[in-house]
């Protein structure tokens, strides 16, 4: 099992190794779309990008990506959500009006 997850690293640092701006470009996509939708273990895609494109690439990389993944989850939440409370604001008054409860205005 160890052998496997070995050869793995080693032939995935060697296509890093061949195809850098390719595999720095794909990395920075994936990490961006990572970040972006708040997925769990984000230490391993930090940890990664240093121990595939150096301290400086790496570095580099993660804050970049951190950055736009936040900015494009906050502009994403920002026009959804605000369709979303409409939604819900008219839902709630018909509720409201089915219960015939006094509206309020929040």
């Amino acid at each position: 099992m160890n052998e496997i997850i070995f050869n793995f690293i080693i032939n995935l640092n060697e296509f890093v190794s061949a195809y850098y701006i390719y595999s720095f470009c794909l990395f920075f996509i994936i990490s961006t779309l990572y970040f972006t939708f708040s997925l769990p273990g984000g230490i391993i895609i930090l940890l990664s990008s240093g121990f595939f494109f150096g301290f400086i690439g790496g570095f580099f990389l993660n804050i970049i990506s951190i950055c736009l993944g936040s900015l494009i989850f906050i502009i994403f939440s920002k026009t959804l959500l605000r369709g979303l409370k409409n939604i819900m604001l008219n839902f709630q008054i018909n509720y409201l009006y089915i219960l015939k409860v006094p509206h309020m205005n929040i």
